[in-house]
C-alpha cells in the first residue's frame, strides 16, 4: 500500500512524468490550505485493475485528479471528504463506480464509465463543474447544503445513463447551465418540501434528448423549466415521456421523436419562442399549453400523425390556452346546418383559460394530411366546434385548395372555455363498394382524392364493410369517381348525377370515353348512399351471389368426375335466372335456359371444341353478369 499523508503544503503525484500504481493507495490530509494532486500539470497517473483508493482523515483541503487513467475492472472508489473539495480535471478516465461525500465538487473534461453517486454538503463553497464530461452510467447528485453547484458551467456534458438530482436543502443545482448537454437516459429532479428546481440552461445552455431508448423525465415538484439555448429532441428511435410538466422559455427544435405528456402534466411554451422542425416524426403528443401574447402554432400530434393548431393573436397582453389532439372519433352526432358530416377519426380539444379581462376573440386553424381517415374535399371543408350538444360550423376561411394536405381557418370568434374542434363538411355521399375489387378511389376534378387501406372483394373486410365516404362539391351537377381494380389496376370510371344540391339521382358508367346511364338494376340509391354489386359487373341485389364450379374460376373439363362433369352456375335464392353460353364468334352453343348447367356440347349434342367461351346470366330477362371460361377436351 502507498500512503500519501499531507500534513502541511501539497503533495503532487507525477506533475510532469508518468506514475504507475499497482498497489492500494491511502490518502490523508490535515491542512486546509493544501491537498493531494494527481498529475497536477502535464503528468500521467495509471491505476491498475487491482489498485484500491481509500482515504483516512481528509476533512479539509483539496483532492485533485488530472490525467489519471484507471484500468478496467478496478475496485469501486468511495470517498469520505466531508469538509474537503474533490476536483476531477481534464484527462481523467475512471472505470469503477465512484461514490462519496464532499464539501466542494468540480467535474471538468473527464470520462466516467461507472456510476457516479456524490453527496454535496457545503455551506460556503460554490461548486462549478466546467463541463466536457462524459458519464456512461447513472449520475446521481444529492445536495444537502446551502451552497449551490452548477453543472456544465462552461461547456456541455454527455449523460448516457440516468441523471438523478436530489435537492434536499436550499443550495441550487443547475443542469446544462452552458454549452450543449446531451441526455440519453432518464432525468429525475426531486426537491425537498419547499424547494424549487433550477432552470436548465440558466446561462445560455442547450438541452438535447438523444439516443434510441425510451426516456422519461420526472420531478416531484411537478414542473421543470428550460431556458437559455433551448431544448431539442433528436432521437434515433423511441420518445421522451414527461412525468412532470415542462415550461420552455427558449427555442424548441424538433428533429425526431416525440415529447409525450403523461396525464396531469403538460408541455408549456411561453410565447414568443422559436419553434422549428415539428413533423409527423417529431412533435408534442399530449397536452400542450401556450402562455403569452401573439399568434401561435401548437406543434402537436399523436401516433405518427402531425396535426398542428394555429390560433391568431387573441390578446394584446397575455393568453393561456391548452390544446390536445386525439386520433379517435369525436363525441356527438348532432349536426347543425350547414354541416352534413364531421371527421370520424380525430378531433382537437382547445381549452381557453385566459384570465378575465385579457381575453379577445381569435380564429382557429386546423389542418389535414394524406394519413387522414376521412377523405378531404377543400371545397366543402369547415372548422366544426361542439357546443351546446351539437356540432356547428365556425367558418371556412383561407382554405388551402389541396386534397392531400392543407388548412382551414375559422371565423374570429369568442372561444373562451373548453371545446372540441374537428374538420367538418358541408356535403356527404357514401359509396358502398362492398363487392368492388379496388385499391384506390380518386375524384380527379371537382371533388376529392383518397386511398383505402383494404381491398374489398366479395365480402366484409376492414372496419367500414366496404363503404367509402366522399364529400362532393356543393351544387355540382355530377361527381366523377375513378376506381382502380386491385389486381390488374385497370381503371373504371363512374359518375354520380345529382340534382344540383348534392342529392344523388343517377349513376353513369364510362365506356370508350363516353358516359352511359347504368341500369338501376346494377346499383341502388339509399338516401346519401350508392350501393354497387358484384365486383366490376354488378348483380341485381346485394344478396345475389353468382357462383361457378370452374377450376381456378376459369377452366371447365367435361371429363371431370360428377358432379363437376358439367359447368354449373348457382344463383342462391333466385328462381328466375337463366344461363346462355356462346362461342368465340358470339354464336350460342347453349341457348338461354333456366337449366343452369352445360355439359360442353352444342344444341345438336356434338362435342364443342376446346377454347374460350362466354356465358351470360340473366334475371327476369335482364343481363346481370357476363363471364368467360376455357373449355378443355372431353
Amino acid at each position: 500500500m502507498v500512503t500519501l499523508n499531507n500534513v502541511v503544503g501539497h503533495i503532487f503525484v507525477s506533475s510532469k512524468g508518468t506514475c504507475n500504481f499497482n498497489s492500494d493507495i491511502l490518502l490523508l490530509n490535515f491542512t486546509n490550505t493544501g491537498g493531494i494532486y494527481f498529475a497536477h500539470e502535464f503528468g500521467k497517473v495509471y491505476l491498475s485493475s487491482t489498485t484500491h483508493i481509500t482515504n483516512g482523515s481528509y476533512n479539509v483541503g483539496i483532492l485533485s485528479f488530472r490525467g489519471t487513467i484507471q484500468s478496467e475492472g478496478a475496485p469501486d472508489i468511495n470517498f469520505d471528504l466531508l469538509g474537503a473539495r474533490i476536483v476531477f480535471d481534464p484527462g481523467n478516465e475512471f472505470y469503477s463506480n465512484i461514490t462519496g461525500v464532499c464539501s466542494g465538487l468540480n467535474f471538468n473534461g473527464s470520462i466516467f464509465h461507472g456510476e457516479v453517486d456524490i453527496i454535496y454538503n457545503s455551506t460556503s463553497t460554490t461548486g462549478y463543474s466546467n463541463g466536457g464530461n462524459v458519464f456512461h452510467l447513472d449520475f446521481k447528485l444529492t445536495v444537502t447544503s446551502t451552497s449551490s453547484i452548477a453543472l456544465s458551467n462552461t461547456t456541455g456534458d454527455i449523460y448516457y445513463g440516468n441523471v438523478i438530482i436530489n435537492k434536499n436543502h436550499s443550495g441550487s443545482v443547475f443542469l446544462a447551465r452552458n454549452g450543449t448537454t446531451e441526455f440519453y437516459g432518464d432525468i429525475i429532479y426531486n426537491c425537498a418540501e419547499g424547494r424549487v428546481p433550477e432552470a436548465f440552461g440558466a446561462a445560455g445552455g442547450k438541452t438535447i434528448f438523444k439516443g434510441g431508448k425510451s426516456q422519461t423525465v420526472s420531478s416531484n415538484y411537478g414542473n421543470l423549466i428550460f431556458t437559455g439555448g433551448g431544448i431539442e429532441i433528436e432521437k434515433s428511435a423511441n420518445h421522451v415521456t414527461l412525468n412532470t410538466s415542462f415550461m420552455v422559455n427558449s427555442p424548441i427544435k424538433f428533429t425526431k421523436g416525440n415529447f409525450i405528456t403523461s396525464p396531469g402534466y403538460h408541455f408549456r411554451i411561453n410565447n414568443p419562442v422559436n419553434i422549428s422542425g415539428a413533423s409527423s416524426q417529431s412533435h408534442i403528443e399530449g397536452l400542450a399549453r401556450k402562455y403569452g401574447n401573439g399568434a401561435f402554432t401548437f406543434p402537436i400530434g399523436k401516433n405518427g400523425k402531425y396535426r398542428p393548431v394555429t390560433i391568431s393573436d387573441p390578446v394584446s397582453a397575455v393568453s393561456d390556452i391548452y390544446v390536445e389532439y386525439f386520433d379517435i372519433a369525436p363525441s356527438g352526432t348532432t349536426l347543425t346546418a350547414p354541416l352534413k358530416d364531421i371527421s370520424e377519426c380525430e378531433f382537437w380539444n382547445i381549452n381557453t383559460a385566459t384570465p378575465s379581462g385579457y381575453y379577445t376573440p381569435y380564429s382557429v386553424t386546423l389542418g389535414w394530411d394524406t394519413d387522414g381517415c376521412t377523405p378531404i374535399n377543400p371545397n366543402v371543408i369547415t372548422v366544426a366546434r361542439y357546443v351546446s350538444g351539437a356540432w356547428s360550423s365556425e367558418g371556412y376561411n383561407n382554405v388551402t385548395l389541396d386534397y392531400d394536405t392543407g388548412t382551414v381557418t375559422s371565423n374570429v370568434t369568442n372561444f373562451l372555455g373548453n371545446y372540441d374542434f374537428t374538420l367538418g363538411y358541408r356535403s356527404k355521399v357514401f359509396i358502398n363498394t362492398r363487392n368492388v375489387n379496388h385499391t384506390t378511389f380518386k375524384v380527379p376534378a371537382g371533388a376529392e382524392k383518397f386511398n383505402t387501406s383494404e381491398g374489398f372483394m366479395s365480402g366484409y373486410f376492414g372496419t367500414n364493410n366496404g363503404i367509402v365516404k366522399i364529400h362532393p362539391d356543393l351544387n355540382s351537377s355530377d361527381v366523377v369517381i375513378e376506381i382502380e381494380e386491385g389486381v390488374s389496376n385497370v381503371p373504371y370510371t363512374i359518375k354520380l348525377g345529382t340534382d344540383g344540391a348534392s342529392e344523388i339521382t343517377s349513376v353513369y358508367g364510362k365506356k370508350d370515353g363516353v358516359f352511359h346511364h347504368l341500369s338501376n338494376k346494377l346499383y341502388r340509391i339509399a338516401g346519401d348512399t350508392v350501393i354497387f354489386y358484384r365486383d366490376i359487373h354488378p348483380s341485381v341485389e346485394q344478396e345475389l351471389l353468382i357462383r361457378t364450379n370452374l377450376e381456378g374460376g376459369l377452366v371447365f373439363r367435361p371429363s371431370n368426375a360428377a358432379p363437376d362433369n358439367v359447368f354449373k352456375v348457382t344463383v342462391p335464392n333466385n328462381t328466375t335466372a337463366t344461363l346462355e353460353v356462346l362461342n368465340a364468334s358470339g354464336i350460342p352453343v347453349y341457348p338461354e335456359s333456366s337449366n343452369l348447367e352445360w355439359d360442353g356440347r352444342d344444341t345438336n349434342g356434338n362435342t364443342c371444341p376446346g377454347g374460350t367461351y362466354r356465358y351470360n346470366v340473366k334475371l327476369n330477362g335482364t343481363l346481370v353478369y357476363q363471364g368467360q371460361l376455357i373449355l378443355k377436351g372431353l
